[in-house]
């Protein structure tokens, strides 16, 4: 099944665009290595592979993302485009909120655990030596493009993150989505469809996140 991207993209940027943006806006991309060496996507914009691990996931990185995009002449009006999971949308989010004081960023999440928790709530950040995300800021996304085509590649356990955090969602809306989500789930682990919990939890996700995108009670939603 091919990955269409660059149609995402381009689409997802137009629906970005306010009424009085510049036509021309600038797209840079960030991408998992890993993702770029897998699948191969032939993109028309300037690009950065970062090797996405935890332990890279550092202001250090991130000060390289700087130094990119700057080399690259990226102005205010600039979109940054992460590809990748949560690694680097976290990362990606926070050079993008911190860049020139906050330039437009797009999450396309390459993991079912990315779809459903961080490509989504405008939670950026890094860790800060062996504590976890202790450096963010809070900026929305511009949008999320969902390629389930990238689930396809997945190894078992990857997916399997995924599915608990879809249960932790639908937990935190109630007994009927918890139901719901033990029956998709169950079918998901026999045949990997997994579409329909992804979408019905990442919609919960952001409903949650819209009444309470700073909540202070659940500081891992």
């Amino acid at each position: 099944m091919p990955v269409h991207i660059q149609e995402h993209i381009t689409a997802a940027v137009q629906g970005a665009k306010h009424a009085d943006c510049d036509q021309n806006i600038k797209i840079f991309v960030l991408i998992d290595s890993k993702v770029a060496e897998l699948w191969k996507p032939a993109l028309p914009y300037p690009t950065m592979t970062v090797e996405a691990n935890e332990a890279n996931k550092n202001i250090a990185t991130v000060m390289q993302v700087w130094q990119w995009l700057t080399e690259q002449s990226a102005t205010r009006d600039a979109i940054l485009v992460n590809i990748g999971g949560g690694v680097v949308c976290d990362l990606g989010g926070f050079a993008a909120a911190t860049y020139l004081r906050g330039i437009d960023y797009i999450n396309i999440p390459t993991t079912l655990l990315a779809m459903v928790d961080a490509a989504t709530g405008g939670k950026t950040g890094v860790n800060l030596k062996m504590l976890k995300n202790r450096v963010g800021a809070f900026r929305m996304p511009k949008a999320v493009i969902i390629e389930p085509a990238f689930l396809e590649t997945l190894p078992q356990e990857e997916l399997l993150s995924g599915y608990g955090e879809v249960l932790k969602t639908a937990l935190l809306t109630g007994e009927k989505a918890y139901a719901e989500a033990i029956a998709i789930l169950e079918s998901a682990v026999c045949d990997r469809n997994v579409k329909i919990g992804e979408r019905n939890a990442g919609g919960t996700k952001r409903a949650l996140l819209r009444k309470t995108p700073r909540r202070k009670d659940c500081a891992r939603c």
